[in-house]
Formats: C-alpha cells, sequence, structure tokens
C-alpha cells in the first residue's frame, strides 16, 4: 500500500476541500453526495464484472485447466488475493466511490459554487483560434454529413465504458506497475484538478446551452440547428437527450446523479488523451486505437454542442501536464520503495 501513498493524501486534500466547499458554498449537499456515492458503486459494479469475466475467460484460454474452477481459484489466490495485493485493491475499491461521489457533487453544485461566466469569451478564443469562424463550421465543411454525426454520437457516448475499463484493468493489473500507479494518480488527477478545481476558477456551460443562458442568438444556433435536422432525419442522437437532460436538471434544480454541466476543460477530451498516452506506453497498437479515439471524441465535443474548441486544446495541454507530473511521483514512489533501509 505505499505506492498509494500520494493517492491518499491527494484524496484526503481533494474530499476536505470539497467538504469545505459545498458547506461555505451550498445547502444540502450531503443528501446529493451520499446519492452521488451510490450511484457510482451501482454503475462501476457492472464494469468490475467485466474485467473479471475477461481475466477469466483469458486465463482458461491460455491455461487451458482439466478442472476449470479449482485452477481459476488458486490463480486468484496467488494473483489478487495475497495481503499486499488485496490491500491495494481494496483500497482503491472503496475510495473510488467517495472520489466520484465528490466529483459529481462539485460538478452538479457548480452553478452555485460559481455561476456561468467564461462561455462568451470562450466562444470568442476558440473562434479566434480558428482564423475567425467558429470551428464547428470549419470541420462541419468535411464532416457535415448524418451518418458522420450518428458516428460521433456513438464514440462519444462509448467514453464511459471506455475510460472505466481501461481504469479497473490498470487497478487489477499487476504488469507494469510504475506505469500502473502514473496512470491511476494521473486518472483521478485529471478528474480532480482539471474537472473541479479548473472547472469552477473558470465556470462554462458549453455551446449548446450558450444560446439558453443569454436569452438571444449565438454563432452555435446553425449548429444546434443541425443536430435537430440530423435527429429528424432517423438518428437517435444521444447528445441531445443528455443536453435535455442536463438543461432540465439545471433549471429546476433536481440534482439527479451525474448531471452536472460543465465545460471548461473537456474531461472528455483530457481523460482520453490521458489513455492514448498511457496507450503508446503499452504498447504501438494501443498507442494507435487510444489515439484515435482522443481524436474523435475532440470531434464529438465540438461537433455534439458539449464543448468550445479551447475546452478541449485546454484539457489537453493540462492532461499532459499532469501526466507528466504523475510520472515523476511514480519513479519516486519506486525508486524510494526499491532503495535499502
Amino acid at each position: 500500500m505505499i505506492e498509494h501513498r500520494f493517492y491518499l493524501a491527494y484524496l484526503i486534500c481533494y474530499v476536505a476541500l470539497g467538504c469545505l466547499t459545498l458547506i461555505w458554498k451550498t445547502r444540502g449537499s450531503g443528501e446529493l453526495l451520499a446519492r452521488n456515492i451510490l450511484a457510482t458503486v451501482i454503475c462501476h459494479l457492472p464494469v468490475i464484472a467485466v474485467i473479471f469475466l475477461f481475466w477469466a475467460a483469458l486465463f482458461f484460454f491460455r491455461e487451458r485447466p482439466e478442472v476449470p474452477l479449482p485452477a481459476l481459484r488458486t490463480a486468484l489466490r496467488e494473483t489478487y488475493l495475497t495481503p499486499s495485493s488485496l490491500a491495494a485493491s481494496l483500497l482503491m475499491l472503496v475510495t473510488i466511490p467517495l472520489f466520484f461521489g465528490m466529483f459529481f457533487t462539485l460538478k452538479i453544485s457548480l452553478p452555485q459554487i460559481q455561476p456561468f461566466q467564461y462561455d462568451a469569451l470562450f466562444a470568442q478564443w476558440s473562434t479566434s483560434l480558428s482564423g475567425g469562424d467558429p470551428t464547428w463550421r470549419i470541420l462541419q465543411r468535411w464532416l457535415g454529413q448524418p451518418w458522420i454525426t450518428a458516428t460521433l454520437d456513438y464514440v462519444y457516448f462509448l467514453w464511459f465504458a471506455v475510460v472505466h475499463l481501461t481504469f479497473y484493468w490498470q487497478l487489477f493489473s499487476r504488469r507494469r506497475p510504475e506505469l500502473r500507479l502514473q496512470f491511476i494518480m494521473a486518472f483521478v488527477g485529471c478528474w480532480g484538478l482539471l474537472g473541479s478545481v479548473v472547472a469552477v476558477a473558470f465556470s462554462s456551460a458549453g455551446p449548446a446551452f450558450f444560446g439558453d443562458l443569454l436569452g438571444r442568438p449565438t454563432p452555435f444556433d446553425g449548429l444546434m440547428a443541425y443536430l435537430d435536422h440530423v435527429r429528424q432525419s432517423g438518428y437517435q442522437l444521444k447528445a441531445l437527450m443528455e443536453q435535455s437532460i442536463l438543461w432540465q436538471s439545471y433549471v429546476t434544480r433536481n440534482n439527479l446523479p451525474f448531471a452536472g454541466i460543465s465545460a471548461m476543460p473537456s474531461i472528455h477530451v483530457s481523460l482520453a488523451v490521458l489513455m492514448a498516452l498511457f496507450g503508446w506506453r503499452v504498447s504501438r497498437l494501443a498507442g494507435i486505437l487510444y489515439t484515435t479515439f482522443a481524436v474523435l471524441v475532440f470531434l464529438g465535443s465540438v461537433l455534439l454542442a458539449f464543448h468550445y474548441a479551447i475546452d478541449g486544446y485546454a484539457g489537453a495541454a493540462l492532461t499532459l501536464a499532469v501526466w507528466s507530473a504523475c510520472g515523476w511521483l511514480a519513479r519516486r514512489v519506486y525508486r524510494d520503495h526499491s532503495s535499502p533501509a
């Protein structure tokens, strides 16, 4: 468990600061926090089950034991149920729901902590970086086909499964311990530092909600009209359904679990870039696949009106910084751990 000391210190600081912020800026957040913790447990259990089934299937394929179940129990006992492995896994399994419970409680409470105020600025910056034309219009010239939009919509929402399957794969992995630790620390670092600290400091809602916030036309009205056209063409876009749920939750303050609005920086792009950085350390094939996924997620974040382009740029740049810092910490942990007393 000594390798997780930086994670534990980070978790304690994050939860403590989160509690202080909620107490200071909001009311009745305790119940919301409890619901988000429970929702995290419920949503993550199937992911853990999938990881276990995949590992068991791979074990049977490789070993081909004559008596499958006893062999599986022995492999579990020797690999994951040793005292050190069990302690490390249980530490993460117990604390991750608390971490995500706090994250989503802060995200849902974001408008109370810091009202949305940077949308106009980020929309202007994104347009300036694109040469004076909104980024979505430039991308639409090449990708403005309903079937492409529907594909990006599918990939964008596949992100949840890919991100958490990758995380739990590494949580239970016993290979490449230094890389594993770097990935786990960067994973929680991106969620907490980018998704909470930076999101509060630069509170913004995103293109899909910009017009509703301003109450007047915006440069993104054409994008929203196009997405509605795609839906009327027979494609069921999850993006539009999700945006409707998020806006209704914001307006009515129903505080549904996982229903917070936040644009800067893009956590979708951030975690996709993190997996790409991790993938290149695993293998060339993993690097190519994760990088392709990250590019598609960025395109989806803009063309589905969830983010301004600059949200993705900032998410990618900050993730690179977090990844580098966590690499230094991981090397320090294993250097100190392997040094003689």
